[in-house]
């Protein structure tokens, strides 16, 4: 059973609100839509975006969690990171 899921009802999900800033859960919407243009059924699962990604206010505090990391390129080098005004996602690694 497929169910279409628009921005404002992705936006909107208690638990992406809770682990995402709205501009951040608006670029991962944007990103995961973008994966299925090209063909790769996603599934809505709030709970595996959650776990897969992590929303940062900027490289610094990256670099807090990943000391090894010595730049933004060495960073889109090891995964996928999503930039927008307020911040960064990556996927977790």
């Amino acid at each position: 059973m497929k169910e279409t899921v628009y921005e404002w009802k992705f936006c909107d999900n208690e638990i992406i609100r809770e682990s995402f800033s709205y501009r951040g859960s608006k670029a991962l919407y944007e990103f995961l839509t973008e994966l299925e243009y090209a063909g790769e059924e996603i599934e809505f699962d709030p709970v595996a975006f959650r776990c897969d990604f992590t929303e940062y206010k900027d490289f610094d505090e990256i670099k807090g969690v990943y000391p090894d990391l010595v730049d933004m390129d060495d960073l889109n080098d090891r995964t996928i990171v999503l930039t927008f005004d307020d911040g960064i996602i990556i996927q977790n690694f």
